[in-house]
């Protein structure tokens, strides 16, 4: 048996659910469980209450394609790497090569606009690893002065990476070009400042995280 995007052959397969609550999950060949489906919680299904998160990748996000939970026996989780890198410029200035962390320590960049004003942060997703892998991405969307949009190929991607549903897949060694697009409200004060950070989750193994961060700032 073959499920899409699972990366390997499935050994044993295991589906359920109630209530638009449904998940599958399943162990490749390889040795990884991987996991499907509703995971934003059960409410009000006595006994079960959860408040999410029931997949196992560390998010509370509907997933499409499976995402690895657990490696067993034979799969190597070392091997699955995004890395995330973010510049002012098109096609210069990138900071986060090589670094990878959830703080945005050492992959930021910072952008100064008027109210009203409108700025562009570009993102290169990178595939470290020596195996094809699926990318989930999620970030903020507006808030405290700002409005956030992405956008990937020349398509909006701006309520897929909020809800931390957009995926992609990128062959080893391959990129994806991600642009944010910010605007300052005309009503932004000077000198209002929010951050904004960029999450690359990796499918092949749901604990590979790297974030870059956005500094906004009126002026």
């Amino acid at each position: 048996m073959t499920v899409y995007r699972s990366g390997s052959g499935v050994a044993q397969i295991s589906a359920g659910g109630f209530k638009k609550t449904g998940m599958t999950c399943l162990v490749t060949t390889s040795g990884a469980v991987k996991c499907f489906g509703a995971n934003h919680g059960v409410h009000n299904l006595a006994p079960i209450d959860s408040t999410g998160g029931q997949l196992g990748d560390g998010t509370k996000i509907d997933r499409h394609i499976p995402i690895t939970v657990r490696t067993l026996t034979g799969g190597s989780a070392a091997k699955y790497r995004p890395d995330l890198l973010i510049s002012k410029h098109k096609n210069a200035g990138y900071a986060g090569n090589g670094v990878y962390n959830t703080s945005g320590a050492k992959q930021a960049k910072t952008v100064k606009m008027a109210p009203g004003g409108k700025k562009h942060l570009f993102v290169h997703l990178q595939n470290d690893a020596h195996v094809t892998d699926s990318f989930f991405l999620s970030g903020s969307s507006s808030g405290k002065g700002f409005l956030i949009s992405y956008a990937t190929g020349g398509h909006s991607i701006k309520s897929n990476v909020a809800s931390g549903t957009y995926w992609v897949t990128v062959p080893a060694g391959g990129e994806r070009t991600v642009i944010i697009t910010i605007s300052a409200k005309k009503t932004a004060h000077h000198g209002t400042s929010r951050a904004l950070n960029l999450i690359a989750r990796s499918a092949g193994d749901s604990a590979k995280v790297d974030v870059v961060k956005g500094v906004m700032k009126t002026t």
